[in-house]
């Protein structure tokens, strides 16, 4: 099947893929035709945790590292960490 034969539902999620880093449109299509083959509860599960990673995963305030929401990351909430130390 050519690009200009997928339906309008496929080359949209082609196009959201397409914009992830490192990602082209041969790539996209054969994500998105792997993510088709998945069974629907699957796809869910995926779409949900897509959906709610910007509240569950936010940015460390000390370092930019990746934390919880509101929290520190792990290395800057050690208890032994000496935070004189840049690494």
């Amino acid at each position: 099947m050519t690009a200009a034969e997928y339906p309008p539902a496929l080359e949209e999620l082609i196009g959201h893929l397409k914009r992830l880093p490192g990602i082209g449109r041969r790539g996209a299509e054969r994500l998105a035709l792997a993510l088709l083959r998945e069974p629907p509860e699957r796809l869910r599960e995926f779409g949900n945790a897509l959906a709610t990673l910007p509240e569950n995963v936010s940015w460390c305030p000390e370092c930019g590292n990746i934390a919880e929401p509101g929290g520190l990351c792990r290395v800057c909430a050690a208890p032994n960490r000496d935070d004189s130390v840049i690494c």
